[in-house]
């Protein structure tokens, strides 16, 4: 928790101590609210360290009373964001009582949903900490209460692997399952099993659809995948191939608990999965790793006029491996070599 000394130290001189009958929210907002605002969201428009949805507060209590009792100072990271500022000691200025209260609203408050701190525990960590005489540093006090882990979305989230020399999306129900693991985090990891190439992955699971309407998803990966929601297949990619060939399809959603299962397959050489979904503005990962941007390859424009042209590279819509054709007149086609038949049929310009 970062406090303004200005704050801290007119407390003090002015003998302004806050009263123990008062409820932790007026001490929070008397003490704390000029840096972190009374919403917990930080003050001056994101300049301080929010308390809102912070892991900071969350976790072992001992923590967040520690940081109350000595300070912190250095650089520390906040909901993705990092701040270099410095909070000083309030274990001078405030009781035990105080304190307590204070950490209790603040675990309490906002979306947070921390136990409350009691007393006797503030009273314990004074005690193991009286002879500290500097201001605690993140990378110290992570190493002493590490922050708690930030699961993801999904529940029930089970992961099983087949082994293989895949270069197109198998058929699951023929093969022979090498390994089951549950994925306790709630996202979907590549790291879940240590086999570097040659293998498909499996992920089933579910998560909270909170408001019925549409919702977007993204879905892009090194090589091939294909997401399922409730049944229907959603996005799809194709053949072996780089990062950035990512698929973005809307459906809509009912409330309540939807049902997700996302085929993956490595060929060989790099790895890479990315699945996220919107709604509205609110975007939900369910992979460790961010959907990034699109590749855009320059335009460089193939015109058939009197014979077809050939166009062998990276296509828009077929898999990786896949031989344009145009013709004079117009019509144009895709072959692609992965699925051994036609990808694409459109009549227009070429490439």
């Amino acid at each position: 928790m970062v406090f303004s000394k200005i704050l801290a130290l007119s407390l003090v001189s002015l003998g302004l101590v806050v009263s123990a009958a008062e409820d932790g929210k007026g001490q929070y907002e008397l003490v704390c609210g000029a840096c972190h605002g009374v919403d917990g969201k930080g003050a001056g428009e994101g300049a301080f360290p929010p308390l809102a949805g912070s892991a900071w507060v969350q976790g072992n209590p001992e923590r967040l009373v520690q940081i109350i009792l000595h300070g912190i100072q250095g650089p520390v990271k906040v909901n993705e964001k990092t701040y270099n500022l410095e909070m000083p000691p309030q274990g001078a200025a405030l009781t035990d009582e105080q304190i307590a209260s204070v950490a209790s609203y603040v675990r309490g408050a906002w979306g947070n949903q921390e136990s409350k701190v009691k007393r006797s525990l503030v009273a314990r960590a004074r005690k193991n900490s009286q002879k500290r005489d500097k201001m605690w540093t993140s990378d110290i006090l992570e190493k002493r209460w590490p922050l708690p882990s930030k699961k993801g979305p999904l529940k029930n989230l089970v992961a099983t692997l087949y082994q293989g020399k895949f270069k197109s999306m198998p058929d699951f129900s023929k093969l022979e399952l090498d390994a089951v693991e549950e994925e306790a985090s709630g996202l979907i990891e590549l790291s879940t099993f240590a086999e570097n190439d040659y293998h498909a992955i499996v992920w089933e699971g579910e998560f909270e659809v909170k408001k019925k309407g549409d919702h977007i998803f993204r879905l892009d990966s090194d090589d091939g995948s294909r997401l399922f929601v409730n049944g229907k297949k959603v996005a799809e990619i194709k053949g072996v191939g780089p990062m950035g060939r990512i698929r973005e399809n809307r459906i809509m959603l009912e409330e309540g608990v939807a049902k997700m299962r996302l085929e993956y397959f490595e060929y060989k050489g790099r790895e890479g999965l990315a699945l996220s979904m919107r709604r509205g503005s609110r975007w939900t990962h369910f992979t460790k790793q961010k959907v990034g941007k699109k590749v855009e390859f320059p335009s460089i424009p193939i015109v058939a006029q009197e014979e077809a042209r050939i166009y062998r590279n990276f296509i828009k819509g077929t898999t990786a491996r896949g031989l344009g054709v145009g013709y004079p007149g117009g019509v144009n086609l895709t072959f692609s070599a992965d699925e051994l038949g036609i990808g694409l049929i459109w009549i227009g310009d070429f490439i």
